[in-house]
């Protein structure tokens, strides 16, 4: 759905004598240079041929920079009929209707007048037509002799054919008669029927001018030649070979425009129709069809043109991408140039382009061979060079007056299409807007801003059409002209802009060369106001909203205000799609011609994409889509403009979506909440993307409109959550309103559910449940009686047991609901949950009314009811309880069952055992029972070794030979003496009893509280010294000794003992030293072998790994499975090989774990070890130093000698594990 928008134009004059007509034109695309050829035929022999060369800026060399004398073909229009420049050759070849074929050297610059083309073939019986392969290494003429002859670049022909010939062609189709009329049965008609039908005559067209032209396919591997054969039009196709393909169905009226599709898919041409002359297609009269042909020769669709009166086709072309199909039309009035399109099989008239003097011809037409919308004509002296870039006419109100109206040139008519109010693919459309104008259709669109109107730019006129669309039913809109201004001033012009009262009109002044802004001043639409403009021929207008100053962009992206010339803002390059962003920063986006979109204000230049493909400013969001088949939604009011004021910020990822491969944007309806867009394929996809749905949505709710937010959530699948969630408090606030809007039970009961699946805490979830509740219950209990089962069921926790007891309030009040009721909550809870919820609830008639109404066989729970019905009341309600798993309740009735359920509550709280500290407090206020419960319960800590609260529970109980035993278990030494002495226990019986529990301190190493035990209870002297040295406790040990008056000991025990471990002690360090200075040793050698041969470092030890492979083994392995010298560190399962391996049993483990702390010389894990090994030591360093301190006090007094010897020993090994840490190997 887009528009051909005319870009810049440009004009050279040819400073050509006054006789000299342009005739063809060659595009160098190395250097960007064209070079034109001017002929002039002097008296009817001889023609004078000038070659001008026109800068890549257009500039013009006074002299030509080549001539050419030759002879000149009588009665031809034009004796120039191919100029190209040949790259690889780097010549400019020329051919001649008079046969002559000449070149001329490509100079870097042609200083001085008389450069000579050189003649390099001569056709006596001349040259028809001629051309070049796409890719310059072939030419083919087609002579006057009606041969067709193939030459190379050096001009040696390759093959030599006759033009007229009666062969179909290597590709000749054979007709089996499938489908043919002369197959079928015609019933009572008979054989005559079957007959064919008479040939239909074929014949030329009037317009024909009876030469013969070639085209080539864009790939150069075959091509088309239209040349007259037995009075008639024949289309042959060749191979790049020059041999003869296919020859087209006859087709009557067939003229000789001819232009094949460089994409290859079809061969265009002109047919006539009527009467007025023989052969002419059967049709109206004056009728003109554009057809196409397959490679085959078949026909393949056509369009007809919209001219009236008397004209003739001169030329088709096709544009280099294959988009536009220009047609070359003259007029006695003047020619015109049509560029038509095709989309979803209906071809578009979108633009016509005249001479710049009203009555002028055109000599050439022709596309820019790689620029595929550049377009160059010539008249007689003049190069008219014309840009174009495809756009989209839309309307851009703000909400809710958008009416996302999108208008499409075809002709003379507007196909308009109000996205808001329909959705209709092209070519259809919502309403057609005729413009009237002999047919022509307008430059450019522009819509109003702010307002439903449009602005029509026609050739010399501006029109102004208020649209009146209607966004509701009946008729779509009602189109009136409020304005139709003529443009006085004879400038080119080619786009319009409408913002609010002001029309602006950008053009190219041709007597200025300058690009020229028309401003309307007056009302009526008679008075311009003319601003001059620097660029020349390729500025554009900023569209602004009303009231924002007009802006330019300048052909070097500067964007300067209209009044005063004063550059606002700089585009980092010339951008032909903008739009402007006003507030709160002003900006404009541009989209280059490559695809870089910008975002640019006064101080900041952003790069959103390189890729983007289209884009659109809405009134919440930049919306792009890129060539990776996405669309990106950028929040203006946020990101972009938080962007835009902070220059260093990264870019954010913004929200975005997929779209289908290709799509662009048509329109964006935010008040529908739609994207628009548009296929290549031609068709239509209006989408709903969730950042728009989302801002519509919470517009909505700004204006407290619940309902139409709900709906929109609920259409497009939008967690209604955030109905709650975008301003809670004002939601609060309004819960009546929302109910009144939103009404509906099932809208409630969905927006429900969605806030007890919502993320909210649990508070408020509750919060919103209970108020929603509260407001339904007083509008209509009866009504909403689901939704407030909802509310309660969807609760943190479900509140189901209010659920129920709103069924059993309805029995009472509403009998006729409560089955519906009944229904609907089993609905919402699985009905096993529910029976037992009604169950836990005791009330049995309630338990039958959800089980009545569920699937549950009544077999399953008819005896149970009926079991429980005759229990005594506490005691079913236990039953009740412990079937439902609720422990602490069940206990409870058992208590309140009385002394008759003792027993069972015992052996309940026994199986039970989480239930002893609630039982313990329901019978707290009876003391025997409390004294049974906590015996029972210390018996179950003992069984679970928890002997100190063991002990508690056996002396709350009064058991005190329980809680010695449990207290002696817990080695809580001092609590068992206490109560064994408070409980009267003989002499005898705490010395046994401090034997046995010394002994055990004495296992966990407690030395010195069982020596403690010893002296206090069982008085043994000698056993606690002896107890004392076997913890290192020497200085308590003579203590011990000499406060129970026992010198004799601190000769007898202490002296050995402490000799004896210092000789332990020298022993170790010496053994600790050996190990140290071993492991350094070999670790050095690691060290020094890993740096001088590292290869050999990392392959050592695979043999270990390999459990014993050898050399002889090596052939075994395969070259995918062996191990390089890395594998042992890479040897670690990954994810491509653990599925694959074998796994390790915990043996298996083991065995590779005790192999690893082995240390094994030569293995992978040796310099490991020996780090852990010498880490050990330090280690182990600490105890004996602490040892040595408490044995040096005691050797200086006996064995001064030994306490020296053990101090240096001690401090050699320091000093080898300092050296260790502080040596830098």
């Amino acid at each position: 759905m887009r528009n051909l928008a005319l870009e810049s134009t440009a004009s050279v004059q040819i400073p050509c004598s006054s006789k000299g007509r342009i005739s063809r034109l060659a595009h160098d695309l190395a250097s960007g240079d064209r070079f034109i050829a001017v002929e002039n035929v002097l008296g009817g022999e001889e023609v004078q041929v000038e070659v001008w060369k026109v800068g890549g800026k257009g500039q013009v060399d006074d002299v030509p920079c080549a001539i050419l004398m030759a002879p000149a073909a009588s009665n031809a229009a034009t004796q120039v009929i191919a100029l190209n420049v040949l790259a690889e050759q780097q010549i400019l070849c020329m051919v001649l209707r008079g046969g002559t074929i000449a070149t001329a050297p490509l100079e870097a610059d042609f200083a001085t007048l008389g450069v000579q083309f050189e003649v390099v073939g001569e056709v006596e019986s001349g040259i028809l037509s001629a051309a070049w392969s796409p890719e310059e290494d072939v030419l083919v003429l087609l002579t006057g002799a009606s041969e067709l002859l193939q030459m190379t670049p050096t001009f040696d022909v390759l093959s030599e054919a006759s033009l007229n010939t009666t062969s179909y062609g290597e590709e000749q189709q054979v007709n089996v008669g499938w489908g043919s009329k002369s197959t079928q049965f015609h019933g009572s008609a008979g054989k005559q029927a079957a007959q064919a039908a008479p040939p239909e005559v074929v014949g030329l067209s009037p317009d024909d001018d009876a030469l013969p032209k070639i085209s080539w396919r864009g790939d150069a591997q075959f091509f088309s030649v239209s040349a007259v054969d037995e009075g008639r039009r024949v289309i042959r196709v060749y191979s790049r070979a020059g041999m003869l393909q296919n020859t087209s169905e006859p087709v009557p009226g067939l003229e000789h425009t001819l232009a094949w599709k460089p994409s290859g898919a079809l061969i265009a041409s002109t047919q006539r129709f009527g009467s007025s002359a023989p052969g002419l297609g059967a049709g109206k009269e004056g009728r003109h069809d554009v057809v196409f042909l397959e490679r085959n020769g078949l026909r393949h669709g056509e369009f007809t043109l919209r001219e009236e009166g008397r004209y003739r086709i001169k030329e088709l072309d096709w544009s280099a991408g294959s988009e536009v199909l220009t047609v070359w039309i003259e007029r006695e009035e003047g020619d015109v140039v049509q560029l038509w399109t095709i989309n979803n099989y209906h071809w578009y008239l979108k633009h016509a382009v005249h001479p710049p003097v009203p009555g002028e011809h055109f000599t050439t037409v022709q596309w820019h061979p790689e620029l595929s919308l550049r377009l160059i004509v010539t008249t007689l002296t003049h190069i008219l060079d014309r840009s174009f870039a495809w756009i989209t006419a839309r309307s851009t109100e703000s909400v809710p007056r958008d009416t996302g109206t999108v208008a499409i040139i075809d002709g003379s008519t507007l196909l308009m299409t109000p996205f808001r109010r329909m959705n209709v693919p092209p070519p259809m459309c919502g309403y057609r807007l005729p413009l009237g104008g002999n047919g022509e259709p307008p430059i450019d669109l522009a819509f109003d801003t702010d307002k439903d109107r449009l602005a029509v730019l026609r050739q010399n006129s501006v029109e102004v059409w208020e649209l009146n669309i209607v966004v509701g039913n009946g008729k779509v809109a009602d189109p009136v002209k409020v304005c139709d201004s003529t443009l006085e001033q004879a400038i080119d012009t080619r786009q319009v802009e409408l913002s609010g009262n002001h029309v602006t009109v950008l053009g190219y002044d041709w007597e200025e060369e300058r690009d020229v802004v028309l401003q309307l001043q007056s009302e009526d639409g008679s008075a311009w106001d003319k601003t001059v403009m620097a660029s020349t021929g390729s500025g554009r207008l900023v569209s602004a909203t009303d009231g924002h100053p007009l802006l330019f962009q300048g052909t070097s992206g500067e964007v300067v205000s209209i009044a005063d010339n004063a550059v606002q803002l700089r585009l980092p390059v010339f951008c032909f799609q903008t739009a402007f962003i006003p507030s709160p920063t002003p900006a404009v986006i541009g989209m280059s011609s490559k695809g870089t979109l910008y975002a640019v204000s006064e101080t900041t230049t952003l790069t959103l994409t390189t890729n983007c493909t289209s884009f659109m400013l809405s009134t919440d969001f930049l919306i792009y889509t890129t060539s990776a088949h996405q669309a990106h939604f950028v929040p203006i009011a946020d990101d972009l403009t938080s962007l835009l004021m902070e220059p260093d910020t990264t870019l954010p990822e913004f929200e975005k979506r997929k779209v289908e491969r290709g799509s662009r944007i048509v329109t964006v309806v935010p008040s529908n909440m739609a994207l628009v867009l548009q296929m290549q394929r031609g068709n239509l996809e209006t989408v709903n993307p969730r950042p728009l749905v989302l801002q519509t949505m919470r517009r909505d709710l700004d204006g407290s409109d619940y309902r139409s937010a709900f709906l929109a959530c609920r259409k497009h699948r939008i967690d209604l959550n955030e109905l709650a969630e975008h301003d809670p408090a004002m939601f609060m606030r309004d819960i009546p309103l929302f109910v009144e809007q939103v009404d509906d039970v099932d809208h409630i009961n969905l927006f429900l559910t969605g806030i007890g699946q919502s993320s909210q805490s649990i508070e408020r979830k509750n919060e919103i449940c209970d108020a929603i509740r509260t407001q339904l219950e007083q509008r209509d209990l009866k009504r909403y009686v689901s939704s407030i089962l909802t509310a309660h069921v969807v609760k943190s926790p479900s509140d189901v047991e209010s659920g129920l007891k709103l069924l059993l309030r309805l029995r009472d009040e509403n009998p006729e609901i409560v089955e519906e009721a009944i229904k609907y909550i089993i609905f919402l809870v699985d009905v096993d949950r529910l029976f037992n919820i009604a169950l836990g609830m005791y009330d049995f008639s309630l338990v039958l009314m959800i089980a009545q109404h569920s699937q549950k066989d009544p077999r399953e729970y008819l005896p149970f009811l009926r079991e429980l019905a005759e229990l005594e009341e506490n005691y079913q309600r236990f039953r009740i309880d412990d079937h439902l798993g609720r422990h602490s309740t069940a206990l409870e009735h058992l208590r309140l069952a009385g002394d008759t359920q003792w027993d069972r509550a015992k052996k309940y709280v026994d199986v039970h055992a989480h239930l002893w500290p609630h039982a313990l407090r329901l019978w707290k206020e009876d003391k025997e029972k409390e004294a049974e419960l906590q015996e029972m319960y210390g018996d179950y800590l003992m069984e679970k070794k928890d002997y100190s609260s063991a002990a508690l529970a056996f002396l709350l109980s009064q058991k005190t030979e329980k809680a010695l035993q449990a207290q002696e278990a817990a080695l809580a030494w001092r609590d068992l003496f206490a109560l064994a002495t408070q409980a009267g226990a003989s002499p005898d019986r705490l010395s046994a009893i401090g034997r046995r529990v010394a002994d055990k301190l004495c296992s966990k190493r407690r030395y010195a509280e069982s020596a403690q035990v010893l002296l206090d209870y069982v008085h043994d002297v000698d056993e606690a010294v002896n107890t004392l040295l076997l913890g290192s406790g020497y200085n308590e040990a003579v203590r011990v000794a000499y406060l129970h008056q026992c010198p004799e000991l601190v000769e007898d025990r202490v002296r050995p003992s402490v000799l004896n471990s210092a000789e332990n002690v020298l022993e170790d360090l010496e053994e600790m030293g050996e190990q140290l200075r071993k492991q350094v040793t070999r670790w050095e050698e690691l060290q020094e072998k890993k740096r001088a041969y590292p290869g050999e470092f990392y392959h050592q030890g695979e043999e270990e790994e390999g459990e014993g492979l050898g050399v002889h083994d090596v052939d075994v392995m395969s070259a995918t499975t062996a191990g390089t010298r890395f594998t042992r560190f890479t040897l670690a399962p990954t994810i491509l090989t653990s599925g694959t391996g074998t796994t390790k049993s915990a043996k298996g483990r083991r065995k590779t774990e005790r192999k690893r702390l082995s240390g094994k010389k030569g293995s992978v894990d040796e310099e490991e070890y020996l780090v852990s090994s010498v880490l050990k030591l330090c280690t182990r360093l600490e105890g004996v130093q602490r040892e040595v301190g408490g044995l040096v006090r005691f050797l200086i007094l006996w064995e001064e000698g030994r306490a020296r010897e053990l101090g240096r020993a001690l401090e050699g090994f320091e000093r080898e594990v300092k050296g260790v840490g502080t040596n830098d190997r």
